[in-house]
Formats: C-alpha cells, sequence, structure tokens
C-alpha cells in the first residue's frame, strides 16, 4: 500500500510542485527572501516545512549551512525573553557542526539578544547564513504575550543577510497579532508581501497522488466524484483514497468512491471536518450554508476573506461569475450536525429559554465530575447547595452571597492539605519576600480570606512575573483563579447596593464553583 502523508509530520510530501518550486527558487537564490507560508488547518504546512528542511541540509546548492526546524505550535514562548532564549537553544543545537564557539555563546545564553546579534554579525563576516522555519507560529502570535519590543529586536537581527526566516500559519501574519503596539512594528514588513499560499490540492497535485496508486485504475467520473465529495482537500483526498485501497479494487467508479465517502464520514473524518468548520469566522460559516441551501451564488455576494476561506480549502469553487459548492463531505457533515444545533438554538436563544435551560447546564456539568475524593464531600454539598438556590429561583444577589460559603469551606480544605500545621515555612516567605518586598506574609496561615488568597498566590505561582516554583503540592492555578473569582463575585452579592443583580452573572458564580471543585479534585 502506498505511503499516504496522513497527518504524519515526517511523511513525504505527494505533490505541491508549485510551492516547493517556489521554495527552491528562494533558498538558492543569492539574496533570498523572508517568506510566510499561510494556508488552513491539515493543508500540509508542517510537513511541507519539515520536507524542505531536509532537503536544504543535504542540496549543495542551497545558501544555508544552517537550517533550523521550530515547532512553535508545540514548544510555545510564554514571554519576549523565552522566545529570544528558544531562539537561542533551536539555533546553538544545529550550529554547533559549523561554528562551535557560536554555539557555545548561544547555549550559555547570558543576554540572548546580545547574544543573537553578535553571532548572527560574526556568522555574516564569514559568509554563513541561517535559515529558521517557523512551524505553527500562529500559536505564539495569538497568545497576546510578545511585546512590540521582541518584534522590533528580531527585526534587527533579521536585516543581516546571514539570518532569513520562513513562517508558516493559517493566517497571514497580521491578522494574526493581538497586541496593538506589536502591529506597528517594522519586523512584519521584512517579509515577501505576497505570502506561499497552500490549500486544496491543485490538478498536478491530485495527479501526483494518483500515479502513486499505479495498480487501481480510475475512471473518469471517479475523479470527478473523488474531488466532489473531497474538495481535493489533502487529509479528506487521501482518507478516501485510503479507504479505496482497503476496499481492494483494480478498478474504480463513481459509486465505490461514493462508499469510501461515506464510510469514511461515519468513522474518521468527521473530527476534522469539525475542526475545520470551527477554524472559520461565523460569517464564512453562513455563506457555506447559503451555498448548501443554494448550490451556487453570485461570487459579488461573497466578501473576499470568506471567499478565501472556503476555495482555499476547496470547499467551493469558482465558476464564471458564480461560486458553488465542492465538498459533499463537509455539507454532509453539516447537515448531520444541523439538528443538533437547531436544538441548542431552539434552548438557549431565546432569553427566557437561556435562563431556564441554563440550570440544567449547571447540574449537567456537576454530574460529570467524577471520583470525586471524600475529602472533599463538605465542598460538594456547598456547591450543591449553590445549585439548588438557582434552581429554586432565590434572589440573583443572595445565590452570589451564599458562594462565599464554597470560598470559606475550600479555604478551609486548601489548609488542612497544605498546611496541616497552619505553618507557612520561612523559607517560602523568604524567596517571596526577594521577588515582592512589599508582600505581607504572614508566618501561620492568616485568618482573614483576602490574605489567604495573597498567600495561595504565592503557593501557586499565580503572581504575574513571579519565576519561582510552586510551593503547593496539592492545588493548581486554576483553583486559585476559581477562589479569586468567587471571592469577587461573594463580595458583589454582599454588596451591590440595591442594584439589580443579572441571573446571567449568578449562572457563571456558580459555574465556577463547580469548576473549582473540578480542579482541586485534580
Amino acid at each position: 500500500m502506498p505511503n499516504l502523508p496522513i497527518f504524519n509530520l515526517n511523511a513525504p510530501v505527494i505533490g505541491r510542485s508549485d510551492v516547493i518550486r517556489k521554495l527552491r527558487i528562494n533558498y538558492t537564490s543569492t539574496s533570498p527572501a523572508h517568506l510566510s507560508l499561510v494556508g488552513p488547518r491539515f493543508s500540509g504546512k508542517s510537513v511541507l516545512l519539515k520536507s524542505i528542511a531536509s532537503e536544504m541540509e543535504k542540496e549543495e546548492s542551497s545558501q544555508f549551512k544552517t537550517v533550523v526546524f521550530w515547532d512553535l505550535g508545540h514548544q510555545t514562548p510564554i514571554s519576549d525573553e523565552d522566545f529570544l532564549n528558544n531562539i537561542c537553544k533551536e539555533i546553538s543545537l544545529k550550529l554547533h557542526v559549523v561554528d562551535r564557539e557560536c554555539s557555545e555563546i548561544l547555549q550559555r545564553r547570558e543576554d540572548p539578544f546580545q547574544d543573537l546579534r553578535e553571532v548572527i554579525d560574526h556568522l555574516a563576516d564569514e559568509n554563513i547564513k541561517i535559515i529558521m522555519l517557523w512551524d505553527g507560529f500562529d500559536k505564539p502570535l495569538s497568545s497576546g504575550k510578545l511585546t512590540r519590543n521582541l518584534w522590533d529586536q528580531l527585526r534587527e537581527l533579521a536585516q543581516s543577510p546571514s539570518l532569513r526566516l520562513i513562517t508558516a500559519s493559517r493566517k497571514p501574519l497580521h491578522k494574526l497579532i493581538r497586541d496593538e503596539e506589536s502591529v506597528t512594528s517594522d519586523f512584519w514588513n521584512i517579509f515577501d508581501p505576497n505570502s506561499i499560499r497552500i490549500g486544496a490540492f491543485n490538478e498536478d497535485d491530485k495527479s501526483a497522488v494518483l500515479e502513486k496508486l499505479n495498480n487501481i485504475k480510475f475512471d473518469k467520473g471517479a475523479i470527478t466524484e473523488l474531488t466532489s465529495w473531497t474538495g481535493g482537500f489533502p487529509p479528506l483526498y487521501l482518507l478516501v483514497i485510503k479507504q479505496l485501497l482497503a476496499m481492494s479494487l483494480n478498478k474504480v467508479n463513481n459509486i465505490n468512491v461514493s462508499e469510501a465517502a461515506n464510510t469514511v464520514l461515519a468513522n474518521s473524518a468527521s473530527g476534522y471536518l469539525e475542526d475545520l468548520w470551527n477554524d472559520w469566522s461565523e460569517e464564512t460559516k453562513a455563506v457555506f450554508l447559503h451555498l448548501i441551501e443554494e448550490d451556487e451564488i453570485l461570487i459579488s455576494s461573497v466578501p473576499k476573506e470568506e471567499r478565501i476561506d472556503l476555495i482555499e480549502t476547496g470547499f467551493a469553487k469558482k465558476s464564471g461569475q458564480k461560486i458553488s459548492k465542492n465538498c459533499r463531505l463537509m455539507e454532509n457533515h453539516v447537515k448531520d450536525q444541523m439538528e443538533d444545533i437547531d436544538s441548542v438554538a431552539r434552548l438557549f436563544k431565546e432569553n427566557n429559554n437561556y435562563q431556564k435551560h441554563m440550570k440544567s447546564v449547571l447540574i449537567h456539568r456537576f454530574n460529570q465530575i467524577k471520583n470525586i475524593n471524600p475529602c472533599f464531600n463538605i465542598l460538594v454539598k456547598k456547591v450543591y447547595d449553590c445549585i439548588g438556590d438557582v434552581q429554586q429561583n432565590r434572589d440573583p444577589g443572595d445565590c452570589l452571597a451564599n458562594t462565599r460559603n464554597v470560598l470559606k469551606t475550600a479555604l478551609d480544605l486548601i489548609l488542612k492539605r497544605e498546611l496541616p500545621d497552619m505553618q507557612v515555612p520561612e523559607d517560602w516567605i523568604d524567596v517571596w519576600k526577594r521577588e515582592r518586598p512589599n508582600l505581607n506574609i504572614l508566618e501561620s496561615w492568616p485568618s482573614k480570606e483576602h490574605q489567604q488568597l495573597t498567600l495561595l498566590e504565592c503557593m501557586v505561582g499565580a503572581y504575574v512575573g513571579q519565576n519561582i516554583q510552586p510551593k503547593a503540592k496539592f492545588v493548581n492555578k486554576a483553583a486559585y483563579y476559581c477562589l479569586r473569582t468567587i471571592h469577587s463575585y461573594g463580595n458583589y452579592g454582599n454588596h451591590h447596593h440595591g442594584e439589580k443583580v443579572s441571573i446571567g452573572i449568578t449562572f457563571v458564580a456558580v459555574m465556577t464553583c463547580i469548576e473549582l471543585l473540578e480542579s482541586l479534585n485534580n
């Protein structure tokens, strides 16, 4: 059976000759550009980058002696410093065989930015070029944790002829930046304005796939049907072909393709289709639903962004002045989900229905928490009482005030588990005060809730900027943030001074109590 690269980072690239050609032209050029590779989830960006990285390492005509593939999607930096430290680490690992001294400088990471600048300037003098391939660049960009200062520093580094970047992301870079100041950095201007797009297979790509199936013949109608079911979107196209291979056919017709596609939809494709659907904006979803109803619509009626989303995946195609649907797998998946979508709308669309049914949502979520430690029995009762307050239509202000019972009980349980002798270790306090000189921490468990929460904040390492390992053994940051939120809602319930308290706020507060129970139970 042919090796079909479905969700396998190390699988060989099939097709994509046009994209590979553009990347080759760049890496063999005497003046290579910074590039951005853009395409939807599952389009094969990671496989392509991994493959081109391997190719550049072996290709004698490549301008780059050091090729660094960096998986940012799974190793996501959480700060500017972390980002620069990781660049040093990734480059140093690959640079060791080319320039050991520079590699060792980056390994020490005494001053990451200055070290990188010194190394890159030195490599430029030696005519040694590095290329970094940043896969999953969406993740750090969309986190909002990286500042303009980092991007300005990276721009300075990237101006050197010794460093080039290729990024891979689901959207163009300028659409992913969360931090408003970061948008104004000139770093984004270093990239070739024409992103390399990767999406559905084109005709050459599909031919390259079918050529691997030398023991099977496809009718012309079968080939057309294969695209009609999958839109030519890589994982869907390959999943259906894989199913056809499992059917042990010598010749494939359109009926065989339909059978294989329906099997794939029932057994393996739904999760991927749902992820793709969730990646779309509400506007893109609305256009696709319109296409399901009408088959085709005027292209002038579809905004550019939504048009790109649909055509890029192959789930719609342009024909003259119209755009038509082009992926029966996604169409049937959406139709299957419509009943559930309609049910949710019926339950929650109107405010009265929302208020009525959120009460059952609370109890359903509560019942999902399994294998609760017996030591939390008293807390379980307090949380259940809060749910009961909502179900019995008690005054929303009183409901909020009663969440303080959950807070007090949870803090008492945490004390018994974390500090059974009620004493805070002196070395803990010393370490915390070195980072926060004005911190007022008692040596014993404090009696006031706000002091208990401050102590807990230190114990779980939730203080912004805290670089100390958490001291707590049983409680985590999630539980702390739940407790802090419940404390605020409880105060609001006791001191709303006649302001009308929304039932919606009560739902949020009680759900937070339920999630606190889940966090502590874990």
